[in-house]
């Protein structure tokens, strides 16, 4: 990771910067640190308190006879019966005001990740309003989002930027959102990808205004219909292989929602029609605002950045002077109007304000010191 995708490094980074003290900070696939301090003694125990009857979840799809089934039964059974462990706690502290986390990586440009934990999950009417707003926003490899259109299509910056309401890890490889990667404490983050170091700054600073914008001025009803109607298409995709139905249900099972595997291809999308139930329907689009506006933490805002040189190609972030507005058509969510040309002189919850203070008060620190720290680890994995 360190070396080959200085994406992945930032995105791992920006978890372990912003969970740092839980066990959502560290990759699952572990860190240098890590592999030199574990011992064959921490395996026998991990093995031994983790792969237990009471800790085994079994799940089937596809085209099974009642045979299969007992045969899988008695599998789980020669397991030790053990005991389910209790989930460890996930309380991240609190990101001190606008903080920045930079890797100096000699030759590399620039990969940028920030936002901040949400306690928002699948199944809850807020939920809904998040996915809604994230999907205008910045949905995940497509064309049409708000914040692809504004950085990439009008301005030709980089490949793409997108957000997330959800863990979405290696984005670089996927279109469409993983499954078993259910979290306790989730993570608001917008992922602007690799783009030339002089070109950084500008596109952190018209992403951070983009979506101070639509926390202050919220979707029109035109934009959040047309929304409403992509996403009960679009989430029919997620799940169309046997494996990723089985997927959800699994995930399903965690968040306590009822359902067979159809998180997103039934029940997510089915909710977005009925407007007595779970969606927001445009008639209530001040309680989908304030829905947004509370998931977010008062002035708290972690930022992580892979440039070269350190801190010197980054000193212009005081983000007094956002970009000019565009006012072009979106494909998919009709006119984008163009938001005041005005600095906001109030903070938002959960957003920088548009002062003249730095962007961020972290130091620029070395690729070792970041993700092969020499304490040993916590145990377990990001969806413990």
């Amino acid at each position: 990771m360190r070396y080959s995708s200085d994406e992945e490094l930032g995105k791992a980074a920006f978890e372990d910067f912003v969970f740092r003290g839980t066990r959502y900070a560290h990759p699952s696939e572990g860190t240098v640190a890590g592999l030199r301090s574990v011992t064959l003694d921490d395996v026998r125990a991990f093995y031994k308190s983790r792969f237990t009857a009471a800790s085994a979840l079994l799940g089937l799809g596809g085209g099974y006879d009642d045979a299969t089934v007992a045969r899988f039964k008695a599998a789980v059974g020669t397991l030790p019966a053990g005991t389910r462990p209790a989930a460890p706690a996930i309380e991240p502290e609190a990101v001190a005001g606008r903080s920045v986390l930079l890797i100096a990586k000699p030759g590399a440009d620039s990969s940028i990740s920030f936002g901040f934990p949400v306690d928002v999950h699948r199944g809850e009417r807020d939920f809904y309003a998040l996915w809604i707003a994230n999907s205008w926003l910045g949905e995940h490899r497509n064309q049409a989002s708000h914040l692809f259109q504004v950085i990439r299509e009008h301005r030709g910056l980089n490949y793409g930027d997108y957000s997330y309401i959800e863990a979405f890890p290696e984005g670089g490889h996927r279109t469409m959102p993983p499954v078993n990667v259910p979290r306790r404490e989730q993570l608001f983050e917008i992922w602007i990808r690799t783009l030339p170091n002089d070109r950084a700054v500008f596109a952190l600073r018209a992403a951070l205004r983009e979506l101070q914008s639509l926390v202050d001025h919220g979707l029109t009803e035109q934009q959040f219909e047309l929304t409403r109607g992509f996403l009960k298409k679009y989430s029919l995709h997620f799940a169309e292989t046997t494996s990723a139905r089985l997927g959800y249900a699994v995930d399903d099972r965690f968040y306590g929602i009822d359902g067979e595997g159809q998180s997103y291809s039934a029940p997510r999308s089915q909710p977005l029609d009925n407007p007595n139930s779970l969606p927001y329907p445009s008639q209530e689009l001040p309680a989908f605002l304030t829905a947004c506006r509370e998931v977010a933490h008062d002035d708290q805002f972690g930022l992580v950045c892979v440039p070269a040189g350190g801190m010197s190609g980054l000193v212009g972030l005081g983000l007094a002077a956002p970009p000019a507005p565009r006012a072009a058509p979106c494909r998919r969510h009709g006119p984008c109007p163009a938001a005041p040309q005005t600095a906001y002189p109030r903070r938002l919850p959960g957003l920088p304000s548009a002062g003249d203070r730095p962007c961020g008060n972290g130091p620029a620190v070395r690729i070792n010191d970041t993700l092969a720290r020499a304490e040993k680890p916590p145990g377990g994995t990001q969806t413990d």
